[in-house]
């Protein structure tokens, strides 16, 4: 839920604003709710309803959008008519026209509203468009109805769809009532029942209608009404009535088209061509036409009404005759005859009038030409040779290709099975920002199952979702036969109800189809060896131990016997690592058959396919309060026996930042050891160093050769894990900076620590296998933290923890008391994308420090802006020419990718960029390939202003969501726009800490009982070591080598941590790893350094417990919490059983088979520094009661009193409320229930706090209150 803030008074133009900012409908129903609860006086107007309607209409939620109407209805606000008929029509797009039927009739009539002719007119087209004619009109003409003040639209679409029927009579009986209606007909009126009365053969009613035409309203002529006229004057001749044709046709000339030198130079001339019915509508035609004034609009009205009727050779006449007339052709006749020849099936020749005829007669095609022929092409079967003129329509100047086309290419690739190229098209029209329907996401969906492509579907799948849009029933059973083999999933009411239910939690959904893939796979014996980590029960694993004899290994037996059984049929299986600490199994490459082997052993637990992961990616002590010499950094507490693990690309080891000259020798309780490769060497500070390779060799292409770049060695040639490490621990450096900026002294939260180095990523490459193994070791060395900066790769949301390998093998590391932390992921700011989220780990998200790299953006018009940058080259650009591609030509110029743009347009220009998936990197290189000045990089909405400064080659800068839209406004409103950049150095004094928009945000999805994140931590512009192989811009040809680099991400905001834990480890040995957490979190600050609260930059309202968890790290106040929650191993695995987790799936973490018991599967809460509860909010008073110990770490005496502030809709109860301590370590239990105040409240979230104070001690956890999110999990 979006948290925002609440002006001192609140206006309802505001609180629409809000509304319409919401992606989430439930977040703008949460606002809607709490706007009266916050100002008594504030009311509701149309505008807010309208922006409600608008929010819960895409998808329809009808349990929702029926009660806001109903509260609408008995509001006093006069002008809720535009607003019912948004939701009549919204109710009938999604098939509830009953629905829309009952806010009619219904909710309407107990509205204020005086007359509500735009509801009646809606659902008078729902009735037309169902066939419900008679309905419609006795809708129209029934008392309740007031049709006063409905004009005649709604009458000529009762007439239409009347005369479509071939039901004349109501057509006539509707035209009749337009008096009764108070209004009167006008030329549409005519010209639909004309066409009507004359197709149904009723001429003489025609003719009355014409008379009543002439005479009512075209006294003063009408160059459009030719058509009409036509219509009637032809069905006479055909009738063979022409004599009374002749005579109209004299009335028509001097009455309707005040024409009488066209009268008397055509006098009698149908009757001299009697018995030739084409001769007599020449002449007919060229009488109305040409009638002695020439006209554009006559021959435009004639030409299209011929070519709808398919006569083309009597068009293409006319056509001639009004160029020798002088006038031009205008697009809508070439675009009429492109459309005859298409649905006549001739695509060739509709081509051909666009490509010749158009250009020949000087008409430039528009966008609903192109769509002609690419529509006619797709229903040809020539989708490919229609995408051509998608093309060729976005290279032409001013034509830009609409949604329309798009959605054309999309069903015709699919309808020709082309579903690879039905995904590219929808991920072009996905880039332009054109959201398709429902029905497109479903054909795509669909028909990548149907070709095998998984993986891409849930991608879409899940794009779908994040818009709202809710699939049909038939696309779950297509994603549900391909992974499981089971039969479609049958349409009924109730099955619709539980797929919209389940799609409110649509992360869940893509997560938990993701996760059965693998499975999905294994049981296909023809498929190819692949690596597996293996999972075995650690007691059964120690019996075998102990059965052995000699030097045999329990991993060879079981290997040896496997080959045994499969007799040679595949080949042996490949041994890659033996885990034995922090879990018990091995990896090895097994065939499928090998791998049912093995399922089969006594010990078995679980399998997982190895797949990869990526990496999350010194002014920060000064800015968390750490200070040389004292406090938490005083001599006594910098101990060198706190040794960190650093799993990541490696270390630098001759780095000053890993000086070592100050250091006591190693521990003598360390057991690991410095690979031996050629020219690397630990020291006192880095005490260890491992590289772990198989399971990337394991992987076709990815083989780690002996190359330089990918030298098997700790040694860290990419720079990530030099960073990560330094921050950690690194040792202090009098003079730091990177060209300049960020000038200073660089130190690691614990400088006197230990640095153990396990190497699993090859340019940022890594794989589960690899980083399981280096997981193990460094638990088998002795390490004390462990610091992760990884995660899935494209980690858009976290498995369930018993498919989690970082979770598996953490909870292994945690049982041996060592401290994890790792990183949220920069997956932000989606909701639920928060990554690493297992509750035995310490998850971090990144924060803004005060320090910044501003830019000066000034613009022709003399306005300016503030960006990021840490370009080092001239100070000022100086004014340049902007080039820029707002539309996008479907090569990615837009966005600045690869190969995109022309040096010919950008050469010397200041290149506007649009921010997207693919970084900074790719869109410099290209600006630079293509001669450009410089890069102003154009921050999406859902960025906000996230400023984040990279090491630029050319003149770069950054800039917000606001900025960026206004100078797109600038560039497109002026016809030389210019603009300049000036570098600004290094700035500090900004309000700090901001919640990142790239950190990954809660809620978890795999554990919602608990909130994560946990922290929040530095994690942007962060200044530390870098290895001198590496260039600081990853851009290729950068030849500079820096000894220190600035870098963004989560991956920097998981090693402030690491070294915090490091510190509190040195001060409190005898803490476990649940305390030191506890410690770090009941200890954090949701203020600012302006004692504000902490601020979402994406959004720039406030930061909620899902974006910052308990708050941002406070390491001073940390070193002394007062009160800590402790938590023992075995409780995480009551708390799976508590999820209903199932005993096998818990074993799995365990590492050892688990039964959940009664007693575990009462959900007491985990003893957690955060509360977490859930609602289904449809319960009055629901209840849930969680309980909690507190141990005492202060002073011996001490009594504590709760605090709460509840979270909105909740009462929270606390018993005792006053916890009494009378010595250090003793511990003492309270509960906390909690009542949501329902129902009706089905969605959304609300947050509060708990705070134990004691003089001096603050002891602090948020409380995270969903309603309705997991009540299908």
């Amino acid at each position: 839920m979006t948290t925002v803030r609440w002006p001192r008074v609140l206006s309802p133009h505001y609180l629409a604003m809000l509304i319409r900012q919401q992606k989430n409908p439930l977040n703008a129903l949460h606002l809607f709710n709490s706007a009266s609860l916050r100002h008594p006086s504030y009311r509701h107007n149309s505008a807010v309803y309208s922006a409600m309607v608008d929010a819960l209409s895409s998808p329809l939620r009808p349990h929702l959008l029926l009660p806001l109407l109903h509260q609408m209805s008995l509001d006093s606000s006069p002008a809720g008519d535009p607003v019912f008929s948004r939701a009549i029509l919204a109710l009938d797009r999604a098939d509830h026209h009953l629905d829309a039927l009952f806010v009619f009739r219904r909710l309407i009539p107990l509205s204020n509203c005086p007359s509500s002719p735009l509801s009646l007119l809606s659902l008078l087209r729902i009735l037309l468009s169902r066939g419900l004619l008679r309905s419609a009109l006795h809708l129209l003409l029934s008392p309740g109805s007031d049709t006063s003040r409905l004009g005649t639209q709604g009458i000529n679409l009762l007439i239409d769809v009347a005369c479509r029927l071939r039901r004349p009579d109501l057509a006539l009986h509707a035209f009749a009532a337009i008096r009764e209606l108070c209004c009167y007909p006008d030329r549409d009126t005519y010209r639909i029942l004309m066409k009507g009365l004359c197709d149904a053969g009723l001429l003489d009613d025609a003719v009355h209608l014409l008379y009543s035409m002439l005479w009512r309203i075209s006294r003063k002529g009408c160059d459009a009404d030719v058509v009409v006229y036509r219509t009637l004057l032809e069905s006479l001749c055909a009738a063979g009535r022409i004599e009374l044709a002749e005579e109209i046709l004299g009335k028509v000339l001097k009455k309707g088209l005040r024409s009488p030198r066209a009268r008397q130079a055509f006098q009698r001339p149908v009757l001299s061509f009697a018995g030739n019915l084409e001769e007599m509508k020449r002449i007919v035609d060229e009488a109305l036409v040409v009638r002695g004034v020439r006209s554009l609009a006559s021959y435009n009205a004639m030409i299209t009404d011929l070519y709808a009727e398919s006569e083309f050779a009597h068009a293409g006449k006319m056509l001639d005759e009004m160029r020798q007339k002088g006038f031009k052709p205008l697009v809508s006749m070439y675009e009429a005859k492109i459309a005859a020849l298409c649905r006549e099936g001739r695509i060739d020749d509709g081509i051909r009038v666009l490509e010749v005829e158009m250009v020949a007669n000087g008409c430039v095609p528009t966008a609903r030409s192109y769509n002609l022929v690419m529509e006619g092409l797709c229903v040809k079967g020539e989708s490919t040779r229609a995408m051509r003129y998608l093309d060729r329509m976005d290279r032409q100047l001013g034509c830009v290709a609409q949604k329309e086309s798009y959605e054309i290419l999309v069903d015709g690739f699919c309808s020709e099975g082309l579903f690879l190229d039905a995904a590219n098209v929808l991920e072009k029209m996905h880039r332009r920002k054109y959201w398709p329907e429902c029905k497109i996401f479903d054909s795509v969906i669909q028909g990548l199952c149907s070709i095998g492509r998984i993986y891409e579907a849930l991608l879409w799948l899940e794009e779908m979702l994040s818009q709202g849009k809710m699939p049909e029933a038939s696309v779950w059973s297509s994603l549900v036969y391909v992974l499981f083999g089971m039969p479609t999933i049958e349409k009924d009411p109730y099955m619709d109800v539980l797929l919209q239910d389940l799609t409110m939690h649509w992360v869940f959904l893509v997560l938990f189809l993701s996760c059965i893939m693998t499975e999905a796979g294994d049981s296909n014996p023809n498929l190819a060896a692949r690596t597996y980590i293996i999972h075995m029960d650690a007691a059964k694993i120690s019996a075998l131990e102990r059965s052995l004899s000699g030097t045999r290994k329990w991993h060879e037996v079981i290997l040896d016997a496997i080959q045994q059984k499969e007799n040679g049929i595949d080949e042996a299986p490949e041994l890659l690592y033996v885990y034995n600490a922090a879990l018990t199994g091995f990896a090895a490459k097994l065939t499928p058959r090998q791998l049912a082997s093995i399922k089969e052993l006594d010990g078995y637990i679980s399998a997982h396919a190895d797949k990869l992961l990526s990496l999350h990616t010194t002014h920060t002590p000064e800015f968390l309060g750490l200070k040389p010499g004292r406090g938490i950094w005083s001599s006594r507490n910098l101990t060198y026996d706190v040794i960190i693990g650093m799993i990541d690309t490696g270390i630098w080891p001759e780095h000053i930042s890993f000086n070592d000259s100050e250091m006591a020798p190693v521990p003598s309780r360390w057991k690991g050891a410095c690979e031996a490769v050629p020219q690397f060497h630990c020291n006192k500070k880095i005490i260890g160093a491992r590289a772990f390779w198989k399971g990337f060799d394991a992987i076709e292409g990815l083989q780690v050769d002996a190359s330089l770049d990918k030298i098997k060695s700790p040694r860290d040639w990419y720079g990530h894990g030099t960073h990560t490490a330094s921050i950690a621990a690194g040792s202090f450096v009098s003079v730091a900076n990177l060209f300049g900026y960020a000038n200073g002294s660089a130190s690691g939260m614990h400088r006197t620590a230990r640095i153990a180095a396990y190497k699993v990523c090859w340019f940022r490459i890594c794989t589960e296998s690899d980083m399981t193994a280096a997981i193990d070791r460094a638990v088998a060395d002795g390490v004390d933290v462990l610091s992760i900066s990884l995660g899935l790769v494209g980690d858009r949301f976290s498995p369930p923890f018993d498919h989690d390998i970082i979770a598996i093998a953490t909870f292994g590391a945690i049982q041996k008391g060592v401290f994890v932390s790792c990183s949220a992921g920069n997956s932000g700011p989606m909701e639920s994308s928060i990554g690493n989220d297992a509750p035995w780990i310490m998850t971090v998200a990144a924060s803004y420090i005060d320090r910044s790299f501003p830019t000066l953006v000034m613009l022709g018009d003399d306005r300016s802006f503030i960006g990021a940058s840490l370009y080092a080259g001239i100070n000022q650009t100086g004014e340049l020419p902007i080039a820029y591609d707002p539309y996008d030509t479907g090569n990615g110029s837009q966005y600045c990718l690869s190969d995109s743009l022309s040096p010919w347009l950008v050469e010397g220009k200041l290149v506007l960029c649009d921010a997207d998936d693919h970084g900074t990197v790719e869109k410099e290189e290209e600006v630079k390939r293509a001669r450009g000045a410089g890069m102003l990089l154009l921050n999406r909405d859902d960025q906000g202003e996230e400023l984040f400064a990279d090491a630029h080659v050319i003149p770069v800068s950054t800039l917000g969501a606001t900025a960026a839209t206004a100078i797109r406004g600038y560039y497109r409103s002026t016809i030389h726009p210019t603009a300049s950049i000036t570098f600004l150095g290094t700035a500090y004094g900004d309000n700090a800490p901001e919640v990142t928009a790239f950190s990954s945000r809660g809620p978890s999805l795999s554990g919602p009982g608990v909130i994560k994140p946990d922290v929040v931590a530095p994690g942007i512009n962060i200044l530390a070591a870098w290895s001198p192989y590496s260039n600081p811009s990853f851009i290729k040809g950068d030849d500079r080598r820096v000894a220190f680099n600035i870098l963004s991400g989560t991956s920097m905001s998981c090693p402030h941590v690491s070294g915090l834990a490091a510190l509190l480890k040195s001060m409190h040995q005898n803490w476990s790893p649940a305390a030191i957490k506890s410690a770090l979190m009941t200890t954090a600050t949701t203020r600012d350094n302006w004692n504000f609260s902490i601020v979402d930059i994406s959004t720039e309202m406030l930061a909620t417990p899902f974006a910052f968890g308990s708050g941002h790290v406070d390491p001073e106040r940390a070193a002394n919490p007062g009160l800590v929650y402790d938590i023992k191993p075995d409780d995480y695995l009551h708390f799976l059983c508590a999820m209903n987790y199932t005993s096998s799936r818990v074993s799995v973490v365990a590492r050892k088979k688990y039964s959940c018991t009664r007693s575990d599967e009462v959900d007491r809460g985990l003893n957690y520094p955060s509360f977490s509860v859930l609602f289904h909010g449809r319960i009055q008073n629901e209840t849930a009661v969680q309980w909690r110990v507190v141990t005492n770490v202060g002073p011996g005496r001490c009594v504590y009193e709760a605090k709460v502030r509840e979270p909105e809709g909740v009462v929270v109860t606390v018993g005792p409320r006053v916890l009494r301590f009378s010595e250090m370590g003793e511990d003492l239990a309270y509960s906390v229930t909690f009542i949501g105040l329902g129902p009706g409240r089905t969605m959304g979230y609300s947050f509060g706090e708990l705070i134990w104070v004691c003089g001096e001690f603050s002891v602090r956890s948020p409380i995270a209150v969903s309603w309705g999110l997991y009540a299908a999990i």
